[in-house]
């Protein structure tokens, strides 16, 4: 939504959905079962959510590329030289290394939005963040 794009958001939520639900239904069966096919369909929904906000929002290229490649730090805790580190440790290495990014992509574009809700172009008639900010005192 920080994006200029407010329908990317909801698109991501069946994305997710499906993600999670594969996710559970593959702990909940028994014997082996590949994610692989869940992997590739969250790889291509977050690449065209991605590229939807990029080019149809106001999503910068900085912040498009933090969070496409923010997925493929959760793997560096499973190569070979962490492998001495307990899974528990790792699997949380995994996740504070992909909130690191996100979490940049976030402040940045948090920061571009009080940026720009600061000066509306001199011709346009669009409240300000003080304008809102101060309404009712």
């Amino acid at each position: 939504m920080m994006s200029g794009y407010a329908s990317g958001g909801p698109l991501a939520m069946p994305l997710a959905g499906a993600i999670v639900g594969a996710l559970a239904a593959s702990l909940a069966l028994k014997g082996e079962f590949t994610l692989d096919g869940v992997l590739g369909l969250g790889v291509v929904g977050l690449f065209a959510l991605l590229v939807i906000g990029r080019f149809f929002g106001e999503l910068t290229w900085t912040n498009a590329v933090l969070l496409f490649f923010a997925p493929l730090l959760c793997w560096l805790p499973e190569l070979p030289a962490a492998r001495r580190v307990k899974p528990r440790l790792r699997a949380l290495a995994g996740i504070v290394l992909v909130a690191v990014p996100v979490a940049i992509a976030l402040a940045l574009a948090q920061q571009k939005l009080v940026e720009d809700s600061k000066s509306p172009a001199p011709d346009s008639s669009e409240p300000t963040l003080e304008d809102y900010m101060n309404f009712g005192k």
